[in-house]
């Protein structure tokens, strides 16, 4: 899936001038930015994850944790702070795609003409919304943003984000498979936990961040896409 940025910043450049090129490709650049920061992130966790399953060998993980070998012990919890810190970095990039991409289209289609103009810093995913509802022709890629944000997967992550932000960060943890079932006896997940309200299952790394950042990644070239039929 590609998006002839390029293309459409000669647009908006002739459509807005140069200055407004200058804003879009700004908040476009950072849209591109994060999600290949989400990609990092989850990568660098994946690589971490099978280095230590390798130098975990045949030992439990409640023996690693807790047991009596403190090198062992002090490898572990490196490795999980490890581990966090790529998690919650991946989960806050695939959050912020979300308003970096409104900010894109609000830059693009200079949705302050719409009506008074507004500070960069008060630019955000409702007042996009507000904007791109006031034109027909602009159903689309409102619906596109819609579509992003009503997703569970994508729910998911942001709620992650947002209790990492504003209250606590829902901790990473090593699950272990016993039952010889799974394809993997060891795996990364994150913890159930709660916000405003809603309750969100535990799941693994992959399960929880991959739908997201795939539905961001192709929601972003969709809207690209339909940003230039909109200002051809």
């Amino acid at each position: 899936m590609t998006w002839d940025i390029r293309k459409t910043l000669d647009l908006v450049e002739a459509r807005f001038g140069w200055s407004q090129r200058v804003m879009a490709n700004a908040s476009i650049q950072s849209t591109s930015q994060r999600l290949r920061y989400a990609h990092f992130h989850y990568h660098q966790l994946v690589d971490e994850l099978d280095a230590y399953r390798k130098e975990l060998g045949d030992r439990l993980v409640i023996d690693a944790a807790f047991g009596q070998n403190k090198d062992v012990q002090q490898a572990y919890y490196a490795f999980m702070e490890r581990v966090g810190a790529h998690a919650v970095a991946s989960v806050q990039s695939i959050h912020a795609v979300a308003d970096l991409l409104a900010a894109s289209v609000f830059m693009s289609l200079d949705l302050s003409a719409k009506s008074k103009a507004v500070a960069e810093h008060d630019i955000t995913f409702g007042l996009t919304l507000g904007r791109l509802a006031t034109d027909s022709k602009h159903a689309t890629i409102e619906s596109m943003l819609r579509g992003l944000m009503a997703d569970a997967g994508f729910k998911h992550v942001n709620a992650l984000s947002n209790k990492a932000k504003h209250s606590s960060i829902v901790q990473p943890m090593l699950n272990e498979d016993f039952t010889g079932l799974r394809e993997q006896r060891i795996e990364v997940q994150f913890q159930e936990f709660e916000r405003k309200g809603v309750r969100y299952p535990q799941g693994s790394i992959a399960d929880v961040l991959r739908p997201a950042y795939n539905l961001a990644s192709k929601t972003v070239v969709d809207v690209g896409k339909e940003m230039i039929k909109v200002l051809t």
